[in-house]
C-alpha cells in the first residue's frame, strides 16, 4: 500500500539516470567530498538507487584497501539527500542530518568495487523525516541504517 505524504503529493513517479554533473545541481557537495557517482533510479517521494565507485583515483581511497565505514555512511546520506532535494521546489534548500540509528556494517567493501545504495522514505512530517538506507556489494548487504533529517 502506498501512502502519499502531503509533502510529496504533487510528485509523480519517474525513473531517471543522473550523472555527477546532474547530482551537483542537486547537492552542494563537490570533489573530493561528493561520493555519489550516479543515480540510476528515482521514484520521487518514495525511493532512489545510487552508485558509489570506490576507485583509487578518489582522494580518500589512495592509502587503503577497504572503503572506510564513515565514508560509506556519508555516501549513503548523500543518496538520501538527493531523494529529498530532487524536486525543483527543494533545489537550493539545505538538508541537515539529525541522527543515524540502527547502523550496521555487514561486509567490507574493497577498493575497486561498485556499491549500489538504495534509500527509501520511511516518514515525512513537515520539514522533518527519516530514510531507510542500504548499501549493497554484489547484491550482498554491506551496510544499513535509518537516517533522520531536517530541511532548512
Amino acid at each position: 500500500m502506498l501512502y502519499c505524504f502531503p509533502f510529496f503529493e504533487t510528485w509523480t513517479v519517474t525513473t531517471t539516470h543522473l550523472d555527477r554533473d546532474a547530482i551537483k545541481e542537486i547537492l552542494p557537495h563537490r570533489d573530493p567530498f561528493l561520493f555519489v557517482d550516479a543515480v540510476t533510479e528515482v521514484e520521487p517521494g518514495k525511493r532512489i538507487v545510487g552508485e558509489l565507485h570506490a576507485d583509487r583515483s578518489k582522494f580518500f581511497f589512495q592509502r587503503t584497501e577497504l572503503v572506510p565505514s564513515t565514508l560509506l555512511m556519508e555516501a549513503m546520506a548523500q543518496v538520501g539527500a538527493i531523494l529529498v532535494l530532487y524536486p525543483e521546489e527543494h533545489r537550493g534548500r539545505a538538508i541537515f542530518f539529525r541522527s543515524i540509528k540502527a547502523c550496521s556494517f555487514e561486509a567490507p567493501i574493497p577498493i575497486g568495487s561498485k556499491v549500489r545504495i538504495e534509500a527509501e522514505v520511511k516518514k515525512m512530517r513537515g520539514r522533518f523525516g527519516s530514510l531507510s538506507v542500504t548499501a549493497y556489494l554484489d547484491d550482498v548487504v554491506a551496510a544499513t541504517g535509518i537516517m533522520s533529517f531536517a530541511l532548512e
